[in-house]
C-alpha cells in the first residue's frame, strides 16, 4: 500500500480488485457502449473503470435514485431507474438501435441477469460479476443463442495466485493497480462512503444498509481503537 493513500481509501482494496478483473474480462474496447446494472459499490466501481477504460457511453441502471444521482457524479454518461422508464427503448436510443455492446450486471439479482441478456446487442458479451444467487427462467434461444451472447463469469476465485500463460494478471497485480489508479485520483471512492461508524456498531451499519437503500451506499467501520 502507498505511504500517501488514506487508509479509507485502501479500505476499498478488495472490491476494487473484484470490479478490476470484471471489467478486465469484459475486454473493453475504445468506444464501444456500456452498460451497468446495480449501482451498489461494485457498480460505482465499475462505472468508473469503464470510463478509464474508454467505453462510451456507459450507462447505469439502479432502483434508487441517490444511486443513480451518485453514478452520474462519479462519471456515468446517463442513468435510468427501470420501474420508471422503459430502460429497453432508452438503451436502444443511445446505441442506434443496437443494444449495449457489453453490459456488467452488477446487482446480484438473478431478474437483472434476464434484463442483461435483452439489453445486450447481438454479438455482444454481458460480464456477471454480481454473483446472482437463486434460480430464474431464462430463454436460451432468444436471448443467448439467437443473439451470439458472450457470457462470461467475472468471480474473483477465478484470478490466479501467480502468472500464468494464459491470464498473466494476478490478484496481488490487480491489487496493486488499485492502489495506482487511487493515488493517481483516476478513481473516487471517497464518496461511495455514505456513513462512518466504529466497529463496534457493526450492527447499525447492516440496518443502514438495508433499510435505508437510496441514501446509504458504503458504511465505513472505524476499526482504530480496537
Amino acid at each position: 500500500m502507498p505511504e500517501d493513500l488514506s487508509l479509507e481509501e485502501a479500505s476499498f482494496f478488495a472490491l476494487g480488485a473484484i470490479c478490476l478483473q470484471g471489467v478486465r474480462k469484459a475486454g473493453v474496447e475504445i468506444g464501444e457502449s456500456a452498460l451497468v446494472i446495480g449501482l451498489g459499490l461494485v457498480g460505482q466501481l465499475t462505472v468508473q473503470l469503464l470510463k478509464l477504460s474508454g467505453a462510451m457511453p456507459v450507462i447505469g441502471l439502479d432502483l434508487y435514485e441517490g444511486r443513480l444521482k451518485l453514478a452520474r457524479k462519479l462519471g456515468a454518461d446517463y442513468v435510468f431507474n427501470p420501474s420508471k422508464v422503459d430502460v429497453e427503448k432508452e438503451i436502444l436510443r443511445l446505441t442506434e438501435g443496437k443494444g449495449a455492446s457489453l453490459t456488467i450486471e452488477a446487482s446480484g439479482s438473478p431478474e437483472a441477469v434476464n434484463l442483461a441478456f435483452r439489453l445486450t446487442r447481438k454479438l455482444g458479451r454481458v460480464v456477471l460479476l454480481g454473483s446472482s444467487r437463486g434460480e430464474t427462467t431464462v430463454d436460451f434461444y432468444r436471448d443467448i443463442h439467437r443473439k451470439g451472447l458472450h457470457v462470461i463469469g467475472a468471480h474473483v476465485s477465478t484470478v490466479p495466485e501467480v502468472e500464468s500463460f494464459r491470464y498473466y494478471w494476478t490478484l496481488k497485480d490487480e491489487i496493486k493497480t488499485f492502489f495506482k489508479l487511487l493515488k493517481m485520483r483516476s478513481l473516487n471512492v471517497k464518496d461511495l462512503i455514505s456513513v462512518k461508524l466504529s466497529f463496534k456498531d457493526a450492527g447499525e451499519a447492516y440496518e443502514l444498509l438495508r433499510k435505508e437503500k437510496d441514501r446509504v451506499i458504503g458504511v465505513l467501520l472505524d476499526w482504530t481503537s480496537a
